[in-house]
């Protein structure tokens, strides 16, 4: 039983210090290829929003940009509300509008509008 333990606690150990050396990694070290560097920008920007949960910071620059601009042009993120069919349609100015109700179409588009699938 102690010898089962004692393996459990060496590779659990083993596997941490892995994950913090791939994790420094790619904090630190700036690569000249283009894929890594693809990678660990997501990485970067995955950590900072994890860490960002328990730290009850402020929203980052890229969720108050989405805000600004979805709720000014009529989009939400739940664009039709929990209840009832969704709909989706592309205007004029090429816009993709979302409405929970086909009476809610302009008559000019209603023949271009589709379901949702859920």
């Amino acid at each position: 039983m102690a010898k089962r333990l004692g393996h459990f606690l060496v590779w659990s150990f083993l596997f941490i210090l892995v994950l913090l050396a791939v994790d420094l990694s790619l904090i630190y070290y700036p690569s000249q290829s283009n894929g890594f560097n693809q990678i660990r920008k997501i990485y970067l920007d995955f950590r900072s929003r994890l860490f960002g949960l328990f730290a009850d910071e402020p929203a980052t620059d890229l969720d108050k940009f989405l805000q600004k601009n979805l709720s000014d042009k009529g989009f939400s993120r739940d664009p039709a509300g929990e209840n009832g069919p969704r709909f989706f349609y592309v205007d004029k100015d090429g816009d993709i509008r979302f409405v929970a109700d086909l009476d809610e179409i302009p008559p000019l588009y209603r023949s271009q509008a589709q379901k949702l699938d859920r």
